[in-house]
């Protein structure tokens, strides 16, 4: 399985929902459950900001690959890695002109956990 090596800056933003079964009844009683056990979805928006050029190619071209459906593996930031797909980023790029100077782009992208 292939593994998604970049870190992320510093400002992420992780969103859970737990998936809930729920029944009720006409007297206003309702019950709830887990549905399943693995209920909790997860997904992260990640930034990748002020990376060269290449880093950003290699971020699109490793998200492109997985086509938005196959499945890597990630570790968020004190986390324990865990499976995601990713079917939707952004990429930007400030080229540079000039003597010495590099381009430096950014990446944003949102994961989801994936149970296999």
């Amino acid at each position: 399985m292939a593994e998604w090596t970049y870190v992320p800056d510093r400002a992420f933003s992780k969103s859970s929902a737990p998936r809930i079964r729920e029944v009720k009844f006409g007297d206003g009683y309702s019950q709830r459950a887990q549905d399943g056990i693995n209920y909790m979805n997860e997904s992260w928006s990640l930034t990748f900001a002020n990376r060269s050029f290449t880093d950003i190619f290699n971020m699109e071209s490793f998200l492109e690959t997985k086509g938005g459906n196959t499945a890597f593996t990630f570790q968020p930031p004190g986390e324990i890695e865990v499976k995601v797909i990713c079917r939707t980023w952004d990429a930007s790029t400030l080229y540079h002109t000039g003597v010495n100077s590099t381009s430096i782009g950014t990446l944003t992208a949102t994961f989801e956990r994936v149970y296999e």
